[in-house]
């Protein structure tokens, strides 16, 4: 039944190159000085999983095409960037060290974090105590509210509104069970998704939180069959997690339907598990949109071309990409690498790129990106099919609390379990 094996290791020459470059740029050591902008370079850092549960080599992938993309024109003004690649181990204290690392040993202009959110919630605090920038391109559960961190990837208003409308619209799901992993990211979610199925009519039937490394799911499916659910909301992660699918389809389970906002996007089951048709997942980015747009089909082809053996080129991977034209935009329009004024232009609202997903912009007053985000159902192939796109799609939930950034940085993460909704 499974196609091919969960998790793509790392390959020995990607490991070789993450080496030479990571050597390349750790001329600083403890109790030296460096600029991150010097000569004729400036360096970044990038924290990202190529080892543990959460490994996902296409985001390494995909930052090194941005960086070559860039320094194939010149760089950033001017200067070629010099990227520090870590492998965060899908550890939470290593983010820890490795955000200090980066920022007071090697001294890095910007560092961008694409690890879950519970690592980014245990390093962020050392952006904001040493005022430097970190960017997190990954999809998230929302409300980081901070001016040390810009969040590109989608919140819940612009992933799991959409998906839930599509599903009452279209009505395939009037009875939801919600699986969902159990940390930050999991929880939260699974609230948000709660609270649109109030707002939407959808009556939650049963809430199940797994515990991270969980890789048996014989007791949530039978709950689940219990239920009188006609669909699954699915917010699970890593490589454990994700073998649910496996056992959903051998359950043999046909009149319940599966929907997710992380699922398929990031972990691309699509491609390893047959028996999924019909399930629908909503993100900004599916490597499918290559069939559907100029922009996407230019990304998709670059990057294999650069990479051809990459098992899938998930969200997180364009969401990578995206972020470090973004942080080059900002610089640009700022004249430096400097952080202040680098985060002074994305306090403009007038940071927007062409990303492989359709227009990207970062909001000034809460530093959530605004996005455009597809709807796509697996079909009978295991290929997703496009079903619906929304385009500049706002991130309303800082907004909806009375917050800017620019006029006071709280340097919290809100969130519908302790702070409401804001209306």
């Amino acid at each position: 039944m499974r196609k091919i094996g969960f998790m793509k290791k790392v390959g020995a020459t990607l490991v070789a190159a993450m080496m030479t470059m990571s050597m390349a740029g750790c001329g600083a050591v403890a109790g030296e000085t460096s600029s991150a902008s010097s000569g004729d370079t400036v360096k970044i850092g990038i924290m990202s999983d190529t080892s543990g549960d959460n490994a996902l080599t296409a985001n390494v992938e995909a930052f090194q095409l941005a960086i070559d993309d860039l320094n194939a024109k010149g760089g950033v003004l001017g200067k070629k960037i010099e990227p520090i690649f870590v492998d965060g181990q899908s550890n939470t204290q290593r983010y820890q060290e490795l955000a200090k690392q980066l920022i007071l040993e090697k001294n890095c202009a910007v560092v961008f974090q694409d690890g879950t959110s519970a690592n980014r919630e245990a390093c962020r605090n050392v952006f904001e105590e040493n005022k430097s920038l970190l960017i997190y391109p990954t999809f998230y559960e929302g409300g980081v509210a901070s001016r040390y961190c810009i969040c590109t990837g989608t919140g819940p208003e612009q992933s799991i509104l959409p998906m839930m409308k599509y599903l009452v619209d279209n009505n395939r799901a009037s009875k939801l069970y919600i699986l969902a992993a159990d940390y930050n990211y999991g929880q939260i979610s699974a609230q948000w998704v709660q609270e649109y199925c109030d707002e939407l009519g959808v009556e939650v039937v049963g809430t199940e939180f797994s515990p991270l490394g969980t890789s048996q799911f014989s007791s949530s499916i039978s709950k689940i069959q219990d239920s009188g659910a006609d669909c699954v909301y699915t917010l699970l992660v890593g490589a454990a997690q994700c073998s649910f699918f496996d056992q959903w389809v051998s359950a043999g389970i046909s009149d319940i339907g599966l929907a997710s906002t992380c699922n398929i996007c990031y972990s691309y089951e699509h491609t390893k598990v047959d028996g999924l048709s019909g399930m629908i997942s909503a993100a900004n980015f599916f490597e499918e949109m290559g069939n559907y747009t100029d922009t996407a089909k230019n990304f998709v082809e670059a990057f294999r071309a650069k990479y051809p053996d990459e098992a899938y080129i998930t969200n997180q991977a364009e969401g990578a990409y995206t972020a470090i034209l973004l942080w080059a935009a900002a610089c640009e329009k700022a004249g430096t690498t400097d952080t202040e004024a680098v985060i002074d232009a994305f306090d403009t609202d007038e940071i927007v790129v062409d990303a492989p997903s359709g227009k990207v912009s970062v909001d000034g007053a809460t530093h959530q990106a605004k996005l455009t985000v597809s709807i796509m159902e697996v079909n009978d192939d295991n290929v997703l099919e496009l079903r619906e796109t929304d385009s500049d799609i706002e991130p309303t939930y800082l907004k909806d609390l009375g917050i800017d950034i620019r006029v006071s940085d709280p340097q919290k993460q809100f969130s519908p379990l302790e702070d409401g909704l804001g209306k």
